[in-house]
């Protein structure tokens, strides 16, 4: 913020443009991002030094809240990833258990029909 407002008297001053204070903090607001325009808009301000250093505090409050959505999305994003790999997991899971559950049935078939021919071998 610091560098933009620099920057701006620089170019003030090598175009030649002399213009009274309240002139100078509608050109520097209007060069402020709309988040921060939004912000500084709502307050008074008395002078162009106090308009920059409001200007600055709105920049790190929105950076700090930036900076906190951030962590968060990323937590909420390793969680998710957790549990989708839990829920894979899970899934490949029920499917080898209901594989070995076919199995064991087929075998059980298997099994039943086979006592079944040993029955019909010793009865006749």
């Amino acid at each position: 913020m610091d560098a933009y407002f620099k920057e701006l008297e620089t170019l003030l001053i090598q175009v030649d443009m002399h213009e009274n204070e309240e002139a100078k903090m509608i050109r520097f607001v209007s060069g402020l991002r709309r988040d921060i325009q939004n912000v500084v808009g709502l307050h008074q301000y008395s002078s162009l030094q106090n308009l920059v250093h409001l200007a600055i505090k709105v920049e790190s409050q929105i950076s700090k809240k930036n900076a906190l959505k951030i962590l968060i999305m990323m937590a909420i994003t390793t969680t998710l990833g957790k549990i989708k790999t839990n829920l894979f997991q899970s899934i490949l899971l029920k499917n080898h258990l209901s594989k070995l559950g076919i199995l064991s049935l087929q075998l059980l078939i298997l099994s039943h029909q086979q006592n079944r021919l040993v029955r019909n071998v010793l009865n006749a």
